[in-house]
C-alpha cells in the first residue's frame, strides 16, 4: 500500500512497435511487415506478389482479391498459355511488372510474357530488423529472359500507417539494356465503390489509344469518378504530363483512401484499369470490381513503337522508391509528400 500522499506510479504506455515476419498462406511462404496501423502481406514465392495492405484503424483491406483468390500451391493453375501465366495465377493485390508491362513482345531473342517475368518467378526473402521502431526486409529476383535483377527493401515503421518500398534494378550484363518497369496495384471494395475518386495532378488523360484527353473531365465525363459494382463497363487510359508523382483513391462517403507517391522520373506515367462487370470471359466472368493505378516507366507497346524506355548501361543501376498510405478522414486530396504524407480536407 502507498503510504499517504505517495504518488502512485502509473504504468509506462507500450512503446509504438513494428514486426516483421514469415508464415504461410495456401502452402505458400508469406512474408509480414506491419505496425499498429498498417500490415503489409507479400507471397515471396508466388512472384513477389504483394497481396494485401490491411488497414488497421478500420479493420478493411486497401487491395483487391479476385474472385478465385491465391491458388494453393500443391493445385497450380492451368496454363494453356505460358505467354498469359499472369491471368491463370494472378490473385489481386499489387504485382510488380518488370522487365515489361503489356502483351507479350520480342526483345534480346526471347518473346517476354505478358506483364513480364518477375510476377511468374520465386523471390528470395529475408527479414532485416524483425521487431522494434521499423521493421525492414529485403526480397530480390533474377531475371532469366534479360540479364536484369531486381531487389526491394521493404519497411514499416511503428506508429505508421506508410509502407515504404525502396528498389533497386541492375543491369547483370556488360551489354546496355532496355526495359519497361511498373507497379499495379489493384483496389477493390470497399475502399473502391461508386463515387470513389482518382486524385492525381496529370494534366491530360490519354485514351485506350494513347490520343489525348482531358483530366478530370473529358466530353463531359468525369474521368475520376469511379462506377458501381455491377454497372457493366470497363476501361484502360492513362494520365501523362504528371506534375508530381503521386495520386489517391478516396471513397467520400466512407472518408477512406489510400495514396502512393514515387520517383516521377522513374515513372512518368500512371496507367488506370477499371472493370466493373464488363469482363465476361476467362479469367473474371463478370465478377471483378477493381480499380488499377499504376505508375509506370512507359506507356504499353512503347517497345514496339519505337517510345520511351528505361536504360541501363552494363553494370549499371538504378535506384528509386515508392510509398503507399492509408488514410481516413478526407474526401479530397491536394497533395501526398514523399513521406506518404497526405494534404487535402
Amino acid at each position: 500500500m502507498p503510504r499517504k500522499n505517495q504518488a502512485v506510479k502509473q504504468p509506462r504506455a507500450a512503446k509504438p512497435l513494428a514486426r516483421a515476419s514469415f508464415g504461410e498462406l495456401a502452402g505458400w511462404k508469406t512474408l509480414v511487415v506491419e505496425s499498429e496501423k498498417l500490415a503489409v502481406t507479400v507471397l515471396p514465392e508466388y512472384g513477389g506478389w504483394i497481396l494485401s495492405c490491411f488497414y488497421k484503424p478500420r479493420g478493411v483491406e486497401l487491395l483487391q482479391r479476385s474472385p478465385r483468390g491465391v491458388l494453393p500451391k500443391d493445385d497450380p493453375p492451368v496454363v494453356t498459355d505460358p505467354l498469359f501465366a499472369y491471368r491463370a495465377r494472378s490473385p489481386g493485390g499489387w504485382p510488380e511488372l518488370f522487365p515489361h508491362g503489356s502483351s507479350p513482345v520480342e526483345a534480346c531473342g526471347v518473346k517476354l510474357p505478358f506483364h513480364g517475368e518477375v510476377v511468374n518467378r520465386a523471390w528470395g526473402a529475408e527479414i532485416v530488423k524483425p521487431r522494434g521502431a521499423e521493421a525492414v526486409a529485403r526480397m530480390a529476383v533474377d531475371c532469366h529472359l534479360m540479364p536484369l535483377r531486381l531487389e526491394r527493401t521493404l519497411r514499416v515503421a511503428a506508429g505508421s500507417a506508410t509502407f515504404v518500398l525502396e528498389e533497386t534494378a541492375t543491369n547483370c550484363s556488360a551489354l546496355p539494356m532496355d526495359f519497361m518497369w511498373g507497379h499495379h496495384p489493384i483496389f477493390g471494395k470497399p475502399l473502391l465503390a461508386e463515387g470513389a475518386r482518382i486524385f492525381a495532378p496529370a494534366a491530360r488523360s490519354l485514351t485506350g489509344e494513347y490520343a489525348p484527353a482531358g483530366w478530370p473531365a473529358h466530353q463531359g465525363k468525369d474521368l475520376s469518378l469511379c462506377p458501381a459494382e455491377g454497372a457493366g463497363t470497363g476501361e484502360m487510359f492513362y494520365l501523362d504530363g504528371l506534375r508530381e508523382g503521386w495520386y489517391a483513391l478516396v471513397n467520400p462517403k466512407e472518408r477512406l483512401g489510400a495514396a502512393m507517391a514515387w520517383d516521377r522520373e522513374v515513372f512518368p506515367y500512371v496507367w488506370i484499369w477499371r472493370e466493373a462487370g464488363s469482363s465476361k470471359g476467362y479469367p473474371y466472368f463478370g465478377r471483378a470490381y477493381a480499380v488499377a493505378i499504376e505508375p509506370f516507366s512507359s506507356l504499353p507497346g512503347a517497345r514496339e513503337r519505337g517510345e520511351r524506355l528505361l536504360h541501363l548501361e552494363g553494370g549499371a543501376s538504378l535506384s528509386t522508391r515508392l510509398v503507399l498510405t492509408g488514410f481516413e478522414g478526407l474526401a479530397e486530396v491536394t497533395g501526398v509528400g514523399a513521406d506518404g504524407e497526405v494534404r487535402g480536407r
